[in-house]
């Protein structure tokens, strides 16, 4: 017998698609955080899955997305209010201690396996704008591509929302990644050395260097993250403004002096990382690894939980940014 998740735990080690939200609008007497008001979009939801109508349209299921034939029938549609603010009402989930002040967690379950997304909100945003309105400006999903397109449909037409798929520029990417080691660092040795997983980078070119080079990856061990942040940090005191962090810093001046590569020139770009929390790239794709070890230690939580935090506020307050701007090129 199969046992129910918790929806935190679907955010692990799953490939979930970043897109970001215009606000949210509502009749100014509803509040979505309200019980009934879940309800009854989970029900609405749900009769779209079941190919009944969505604003008069009849918006069946394609039969012939293999992710849901294999999937099962529809079990239920869940809509949950997230809030983690100070006297939270025990009846709301959190989600997790990721930092968000608020959001929705929608769960569309199947007989063999579940689907999620999440509607979140920043601590460092005002959420609720104007009567009517609610910011949530990022969303992530894991969902085949035919329910991704019914539920990305039944989120425009019900809330008068504008989604767009969340770009992350190559500098946010970098980041994103010393943000990481940065809180990986402040613990001792003997944490760090199960802490820290080889990081992959890949730089891609604007223009290719050679017909069959468009980019290049590397792969940094973990034996080597501490040297190259202690030389990194040592770059970025010789430097009046340093562009980068210890990392990336220490990266570039190798690749500099090994392959006369030169990588903060502008038409080469860091498209995607992968450590030991994440994997990010610039298309919008993220995969959060599960913070969780076997022996729980504290450290190793804490840090990972951290790594995560910063992240997913990085990526919210993106969002946010770029909600009113044109998608970068």
């Amino acid at each position: 017998m199969d046992v129910e998740q918790e929806p935190s735990q679907l955010l692990y080690n799953a490939t979930l698609s970043l897109y970001r939200l215009s606000p949210l609008h509502l009749p100014k007497t509803v509040k979505l955080s309200h019980t009934r008001t879940l309800a009854a979009h989970a029900r609405r939801l749900s009769d779209a899955l079941k190919g009944d109508v969505l604003r008069g349209l009849r918006v069946a299921l394609d039969d012939k997305d293999q992710g849901l034939v294999k999937s099962g029938p529809l079990k239920q549609c869940r809509w949950t209010w997230i809030d983690e603010s100070p006297g939270t009402d025990s009846e709301i989930r959190g989600a997790d201690g990721f930092g968000v002040t608020e959001g929705i967690c929608v769960e569309i379950e199947y007989e063999r396996t579940s689907y999620i997304a999440w509607l979140l909100g920043s601590r460092n945003s005002d959420g609720r704008g104007k009567a009517g309105e609610l910011h949530l400006p990022l969303l992530a999903l894991r969902m085949p591509n035919a329910l991704r397109e019914l539920f990305l449909n039944y989120l425009g037409s019900t809330f008068d929302t504008r989604v767009d798929m969340l770009h992350v520029p190559s500098s946010d990417i970098g980041k994103a990644l010393e943000g990481y080691l940065e809180a990986c660092m402040k613990y001792p040795d003997q944490v760090l050395l199960r802490l820290l997983k080889d990081i992959q980078l890949s730089f891609h070119f604007k223009n290719p260097v050679a017909p069959s080079l468009r980019s290049l990856d590397m792969t940094f061990k973990r034996e080597d993250l501490t040297k190259l942040m202690k030389e990194g940090e040592r770059i970025r005191g010789e430097q009046q403004k340093p562009l980068r962090g210890p990392f990336l810093s220490a990266v570039c001046k190798y690749l500099n002096a090994q392959l006369a590569l030169d990588v903060e020139h502008k038409d080469i770009l860091l498209g995607r990382v992968a450590c030991g929390a994440f994997a990010l790239g610039k298309e919008g794709k993220l995969k959060i690894f599960s913070p969780y070890f076997d022996d729980d230690d504290e450290h190793l939580l804490a840090a990972s939980k951290e790594a995560t935090i910063r992240l997913l506020q990085q990526l919210l307050a993106m969002a946010a940014q770029q909600t009113n701007k044109v998608p970068p090129s």
